[in-house]
């Protein structure tokens, strides 16, 4: 038997054959595998992203809830002690800080379905911005503790900020239960 008769006997090709189609099924096995691996391990990333940011709209949505029971009661207090007077409650300690966790997560927010990220964003985005107000309005409190002082354009700022500020907290108020319901089932 020659060589070449060797290598067209039906045993060694199917042995070649054998080798060739195990291979293959081996190689999509292993990258049926890996995929699946990779999957499993953005799920769990997802679902740690989102439990970590629930927790954060928690604590955040808490926090306005304690100012607006706490502005409620200062301005129904200060109106039967002084029924002319204009009050303006703020609350000295900031509502986020600048190292929160949505900013270690802020890229990762657009993984999640498109109306949620939106949301989270919105959320964030008026966090941000009432954060803003609020240092402003301590600052300019601070700086002249009788609203009477400020100039006119003063009292025009100060009063669309701080009436801003509150209806930024009311929307955030509102949207926070339906953001960590929805951060609870990813």
């Amino acid at each position: 038997m020659s060589i070449k008769e060797f290598l067209l006997s039906k045993d060694v090709v199917l042995v070649l054959f054998g080798a060739v189609v195990g291979a293959v099924i081996a190689f999509i096995l292993s990258t049926i595998g890996t995929y699946w691996l990779w999957q499993e391990q953005v799920s769990l990333e997802q679902h740690n992203i989102a439990s970590a940011l629930y927790y954060d709209v928690q604590k955040i949505n808490q926090s306005f809830n304690r100012t607006m029971v706490f502005k409620e009661k200062t301005d129904n207090e200060a109106r039967i002690d002084h029924p002319n007077a204009i009050i303006h409650f703020v609350q000295n300690t900031p509502y986020y800080s600048s190292d929160g966790l949505y900013y270690a997560f802020q890229h990762d927010i657009s993984k999640f379905d498109k109306s949620l990220s939106q949301d989270i964003y919105l959320f964030y985005e008026y966090v941000n911005d009432i954060e803003t107000r609020r240092e402003y309005l301590s600052e300019m409190m601070g700086k002249y503790p009788s609203f009477l002082n400020y100039t006119k354009m003063e009292q025009y700022q100060f009063n669309d900020s701080y009436e801003t500020m509150y209806s930024q907290i009311e929307w955030c108020l509102i949207h926070a239960p339906s953001i960590e319901y929805r951060l609870s089932k990813e």
